[in-house]
């Protein structure tokens, strides 16, 4: 066999670095990749987000899995208009709720939902972290999964958006949030990693229902 052109290394070198730089263009698209994966979205689940925002992760759930329920909460008038117009830009089937997190459990009635992602605000003190987690636990489906999205205000650094997660240790804050979802009743809590985002570090946390 004959031996590779001496270029070749350089030129998958070169290929490498060109789509490593594109990936720092994709934005927050990495996390949510990682995340809709962690998911792992199947046709049987009902599956809500919270908080779901301008509708891009709650919209990739249902495209993961056409035939699951999936459910996007979010209080914000601005914020359901975004995901349905995206929704029907997609060609999804989506079911909107008008609400806010704390209250989760009023909304999804008897429908409890197998995966439920939540996204945490910076505007939520510890005591409004604890509620809501209270409200995620009692409304997830036994053997259900929580996996929450927290941006964690710093900056990633230019490797980190280059090479994907950081698996760093847990820091006082992950910890902190880890004991907030055993204290709430979660098993299994896990800390996944941080990932780039649109200028700040995102954090995937996940735990389960016993």
């Amino acid at each position: 066999m004959a031996n590779p052109p001496a270029s070749q290394p350089l030129i998958e070198g070169a290929v490498r670095l060109a789509n490593a730089f594109g990936a720092v263009a994709d934005g927050d698209g990495r996390w949510r990749r990682a995340l809709v994966s962690d998911v792992d979205p199947r046709d049987c689940d009902v599956i809500l987000d919270v908080r779901c925002g301008h509708g891009a992760l709650t919209t990739a759930l249902a495209e993961a899995a056409p035939k699951a329920i999936v459910m996007g909460l979010d209080h914000r008038p601005e914020a359901l208009a975004r995901t349905r117009a995206k929704a029907a830009q997609t060609g999804v089937t989506l079911h909107l709720i008008d609400g806010h997190a704390r209250d989760v459990g009023s909304y999804v009635n008897e429908l409890r939902p197998t995966k439920i992602i939540c996204a945490l605000s910076a505007e939520d003190d510890p005591a409004d972290r604890r509620n809501i987690l209270g409200a995620l636990r009692a409304a997830l489906a036994p053997r259900g999964t929580l996996h929450l999205v927290e941006a964690t205000g710093q900056s990633p650094p230019l490797l980190t958006r280059l090479l994907g997660a950081d698996p760093a240790p847990d820091d006082a804050k992950a910890v902190l949030m880890m004991d907030m979802m055993r204290q709430a009743g979660f098993v299994g809590v896990m800390n996944l990693g941080l990932f780039p985002g649109q200028g700040v570090m995102v954090r995937l946390l996940r735990g389960a229902a016993p």
